[in-house]
């Protein structure tokens, strides 16, 4: 995985059983290609694309809760809105060859470049609190994505 020089992903917890609600988490080659990830006519969001619909959402401290699923997160407080039917899902991360803890509290989701290269210097991270963090990750995490149409 971390090696890896083509597309890659895991299920959501090592769990196939999780792929409809939490989607897959894709390694940095996975993004790169985009092949298979996004429908025709999709594209992986950008960075300049999470901001813009974070700052719509209520900025840092508001969007979490307002891009947050209704269900699924274990312990968010404040209870998520999903007022803008985004529905992110506590997914949690791949991280360096196992599973990070997070699994039904956080997620983090790729962002990539207008070139469609992976931007992991600033992802979102989404918290069970209701926060939104923009934090660097390595090539050798496994994140979630959102795809934007074209």
């Amino acid at each position: 995985w971390i090696a890896a020089t083509e597309g890659a992903y895991v299920h959501a917890n090592n769990d196939a059983g999780n792929d409809e609600t939490y989607g897959l988490m894709y390694n940095q080659e996975a993004i790169k290609s985009a092949k298979g990830i996004c429908p025709e006519f999709y594209h992986v969001a950008t960075f300049a694309e999470w901001g813009a619909l974070i700052d719509f959402a209520g900025g840092e401290n508001e969007a979490g809760n307002t891009l947050r699923s209704k269900d699924n997160w274990i312990s968010a407080d404040p209870v998520s809105t999903d007022s803008l039917l985004i529905a992110i899902q506590p997914a949690g991360n791949y991280n360096r060859g196992s599973f990070a803890t997070n699994f039904g509290y956080q997620v983090i989701l790729w962002s990539a470049n207008p070139d469609g290269e992976p931007d992991d210097s600033d992802l979102p991270f989404f918290t069970d609190g209701g926060d939104i963090f923009y934090i660097p990750t390595g090539h050798d995490y496994g994140l979630g994505c959102r795809c934007v149409q074209d």
